[in-house]
């Protein structure tokens, strides 16, 4: 690459006589006042999007956070147990532990969830 006031190193360098002066944009157009409004999902008291309830996600949603759920508490509670072990040195015992401590963690979790989202009927 040349000196930058050299009008030889190519055509997007300025040539004598060429005007260096950049064209006056024209100003952005007002925001619409729809943009401006809050969106429906929004709390008006706070300014924060509200949680996604589980009427608003379709059955296979719900299906994956209960099974997400599930695996969650088992991955968790094993990585404990596993640490657990190489801390204390007592392979596999907190491992197991953590397993089955997972397992039934997760076994709960589903049985609360499903029981939220299929309620019993009223009695009559």
């Amino acid at each position: 690459m040349g000196h930058p006031d050299d009008p030889t190193t190519g055509d997007e360098r300025a040539r004598p006589g060429d005007d260096h002066t950049l064209p006056e944009l024209p100003t952005p157009p007002d925001i619409p006042e729809l943009l401006l409004r809050p969106t429906p999902r929004a709390d008006p008291r706070v300014g924060q999007p509200q949680p996604v309830r589980p009427d608003m996600m379709g059955q296979w949603g719900r299906v994956f956070v209960i099974g997400t759920n599930f695996a969650a508490a088992v991955i968790g509670f094993s990585l404990i147990g596993y640490v657990l072990d190489r801390w204390l040195k007592t392979s596999p015992l907190f491992l197991l532990i953590g397993v089955g401590m997972g397992l039934v963690g997760g076994f709960v979790g589903f049985l609360r969830e499903a029981r939220r989202l299929n309620p019993k009927p009223p009695a009559r």
